[in-house]
């Protein structure tokens, strides 16, 4: 209906004309909701041109809604720089227009998400601390749940920062108001009430923690009981939490999957086989391998052969033939799984693809297919935005282990020696968990016939060593 609608405006209006603008950007809205984003940017962006010669004072509001839709796709594909601008410049826009806050909030909270993602607390702190006050002077005593949002998001900052004395006010006053609007807002209260009780734990507050915890299963407990199966599904997931055995833990996921079949198949089910099949794992192995199949086989049809959850469903199957050594069908499922994966662009979910296909391939021997498939990983990675060399730790660990395997000893020296400077930035030049990388290093260098570097690393090892037992540490190695 909108392509139709376009065809029209585009033959009987100017090329510029408002109406086309809100048309182009009705259209990618609805391939945001087909999921189909690399569509719908295209068509923002014609709407966008358009608004701009418009000029940003003549339809504001509109002009906003297009610059949030196509900075939430950016955010979405991982262009983090590109959708950045769009952000600020949407937020800019509407508060010079005085908009509502049920709409500008929602861009600020997408903007201090993208700072997170970034690893920019501070920025993302200071978006909440400003979205507070907007709202508590629009809102007055109206809507608290939507402050008590933003004060746990501004709390979660905290406890990022490790601030935990500062989240635990802001936790509390959401509790308090989340409380009162239960059970429309029971799964934010038990998101909120698991916060507290991460920071209560920190602070190692424990009398104040149990009450919180004791919360926690009370509300898992009540919806065990509802008489919805979708409630009592969340229910017996969320008790399955507190198993204290294997056998408690199987005989709530069997009576989760029995909820879950009540409801149309969706992620309910796929998710509650595949959880059921990882705790079967090693004791009734080929029930296991029975509900990963038929999580694989829902995901298939509720989401289409080619979307991300049927890659996920291929690497837990792949990831539990590996443990029982069956390595054959592994790798194809691995391949299935890295080609759809491909197909959807360029994610972090593609370099952990490549990374584990490169695994498989090493613990086969199968050396040259492995290094092949952590360089292409390595190369997808660079290309995404906010990643550092602290994210590399995985890849760099597993190129230096397969050069060290192949017998390539100077390669694995490079990158060993790569890993150790990331291992010393996070955890100090003097840390025992350096202990065994310096020994693998040393170990290297007399392969190479480098004695003389060998003995630097033997060195560096001896003096941790001297200072953990100096400050009387008996286990210098743990």
């Amino acid at each position: 209906m909108f392509r139709q609608a376009l065809a029209l405006r585009e033959k009987v209006l100017p090329p510029n004309h408002p109406r086309t603008a809100s048309t182009l950007e009705g259209l990618a809205v609805s391939l945001v909701g087909l999921q189909r984003l690399d569509e719908a940017g295209p068509y923002y962006l014609r709407a966008l041109a358009i608004w701009d010669r418009a000029g940003d004072d003549e339809e504001p509001c509109p002009h906003g809604k297009v610059l949030d839709g196509l900075g939430r796709i950016y955010f979405r594909q991982g262009k983090l720089d590109q959708a950045e601008p769009l952000y600020q410049r949407a937020i800019s826009i509407w508060i010079a227009a005085k908009e509502k806050c049920s709409v500008i909030v929602p861009a600020m909270n997408d903007l201090a998400a993208l700072y997170w993602a970034r690893g920019g607390t501070s920025k993302a702190e200071a978006m909440y601390l400003r979205t507070i006050p907007m709202l508590q002077r629009e809102l007055g005593d109206d809507q608290p749940e939507l402050v008590a949002r933003q004060q746990a998001n501004l709390a979660r900052v905290y406890v990022a920062q490790k601030k935990f004395s500062e989240s635990i006010p802001l936790l509390e006053s959401a509790v308090s108001v989340f409380e009162k609007r239960q059970p429309v807002e029971r799964e934010t209260l038990k998101w909120v009430l698991s916060l507290e009780s991460s920071a209560l734990r920190e602070l190692h507050r424990d009398s104040d923690m149990q009450p919180v915890e004791a919360q926690l299963d009370a509300i898992e407990g009540i919806k065990a009981e509802s008489i919805d199966p979708l409630i009592r599904w969340q229910g017996l997931m969320g008790l399955r939490r507190h198993a204290t055995t294997r056998e408690q833990q199987v005989a709530l996921l069997q009576q989760a999957l029995k909820e879950a079949e009540r409801l149309p198949p969706g992620e309910p089910l796929s998710r509650t086989l595949v959880q059921l099949a990882g705790a079967l794992e090693g004791t009734d192995n080929a029930l296991a391998e029975r509900y990963f199949k038929r999580a694989l086989a829902n995901n298939q049809t509720v989401f289409g052969p080619d979307s991300a959850q049927v890659a996920e469903g291929l690497e837990c199957l792949a990831s539990f033939y590996e443990a029982f050594q069956k390595s054959v069908g592994a790798e194809a499922l691995r391949l299935r799984a890295l080609a759809i994966r491909a197909k959807q662009g360029s994610d972090m979910q593609l370099v952990m693809s490549r990374e584990q296909l490169a695994a498989l391939y090493a613990h086969q021997n199968r050396f040259a297919e492995a290094e092949s498939q952590y360089l292409q990983a390595f190369e997808v990675k660079e290309k995404l935005p906010g990643m550092t060399e602290d994210t590399d730790v995985v890849l760099v660990q597993g190129l230096g282990d397969l050069y060290r395997n192949w017998g390539k000893y100077q390669d694995a020296a490079r990158y060993y020696t790569r890993l150790l400077q990331i291992e010393e930035k996070q955890m100090g030049s003097n840390s025992p968990r350096l202990l065994a990388r310096l020994q693998m290093l040393a170990d290297l260098m007399r392969k190479l016939g480098r004695p003389a570097d060998a003995q630097q690393y033997d060195e560096r090892r001896k003096n941790i060593v001297d200072e953990q037992i100096a400050r009387g540490n008996s286990s210098p190695t743990k």
